[in-house]
């Protein structure tokens, strides 16, 4: 059946447009006015990154990442030490009771 088929058909850019069939990229627009660039210049991931980077860890940032950070570092620090502490009093008090215990036993034992 595709034998059949007229030329235009198969393919539906004519074949006077040879630029459309070769040429497959993204086209950079411009502005009709001073044909300046729509968009950004391409740049390679690493130094977009390495922009980010600055961008995010400015002393003066539009989101203040740096501050949040700092912020939030203390934080959890605050909560670790204060679980830390929690804890010391958790253990002196079962060690505490472990003695008690020890010596209510000591005492029923010789009481017998």
């Amino acid at each position: 059946m595709k034998e059949n088929l007229p030329d235009t058909m198969d393919n539906p850019v004519s074949s006077n447009d040879v630029t459309a069939t070769t040429n497959r990229q993204l086209v950079e627009r411009k502005t009709a006015l001073r044909g300046a660039s729509i968009c950004r210049p391409e740049e390679s991931k690493r130094s977009r990154r390495r922009r980010t980077h600055l961008v995010i860890y400015d002393k003066d940032p539009e989101v203040p990442y740096e501050k949040f950070e700092a912020a939030h570092r203390d934080l959890i620090c605050s909560l670790m030490e204060r679980q830390d502490r929690m804890n010391e009093e958790i253990f002196a008090k079962i060690v505490d009771l472990e003695y008690r215990v020890n010596e209510l036993e000591l005492e029923l034992g010789q009481g017998l």
